[in-house]
């Protein structure tokens, strides 16, 4: 075909060139306006879910700390009740401790005791452990040279001075206050 038979060619002959550059013209605006439209959407979206997961983390976050904050005064103000209460008890054991020292000095069972040595001078109150109790106050360890004595149903109270010997059965004594 010449150029002038080409132009010559009536337009409905030639639709199915027409067709396909329409068809190419219209995928291509198509294709171009979906993603150019479609971009900026999930873009949009995206940076908005974004934008909302970052704030939601960030308040979870303060919570969080918010509840480390407390929960870490709970456990100090827990521990220095702990060592309060711990120290209290230490006090009281330590007394405790004290006053059965001081008992164990003050308070003698069955034997024979220099006193100012073995046991303090004073005077002793005695309770028997069974039906009765011998005490005996002497001038030396044998107990030759007897000061005062007695054979007690109940208790008895005992009068002792330093360089006396003091010798207990069946009972147990204890400085009187």
């Amino acid at each position: 075909m010449s150029e002038e038979q080409t132009f010559k060619t009536p337009w409905y002959k030639r639709w199915w060139a027409i067709a396909g550059i329409a068809f190419i013209i219209g995928v291509s605006v198509g294709a171009s306006s979906s993603e150019s439209s479609q971009k900026p959407a999930e873009i949009a979206v995206s940076d908005k879910t974004a934008t909302v997961n970052i704030d939601s983390l960030r308040q979870e976050n303060e919570s969080l700390k918010k509840e480390k904050d407390a929960a870490l005064a709970k456990a100090t103000e827990a521990a220095t009740t702990l060592k309060t209460v711990r120290a209290e008890l230490d006090g009281k054991v330590a007394a405790e401790k004290q006053v059965e020292a001081e008992k164990s000095k003050t308070t003698f069972s069955d034997g024979v005791y220099l006193v100012g040595t073995d046991i303090p001078a004073g005077r002793y109150k005695g309770t028997p452990s069974g039906s009765s109790a011998y005490w005996q106050v002497s001038g030396d360890a044998n107990g030759e040279n007897i000061i005062a004595n007695g054979n007690e149903p109940g208790n008895f109270y005992v009068q002792a001075s330093a360089g006396q010997y003091v010798e207990i059965k069946g009972a147990e004594i204890s400085l009187a206050q």
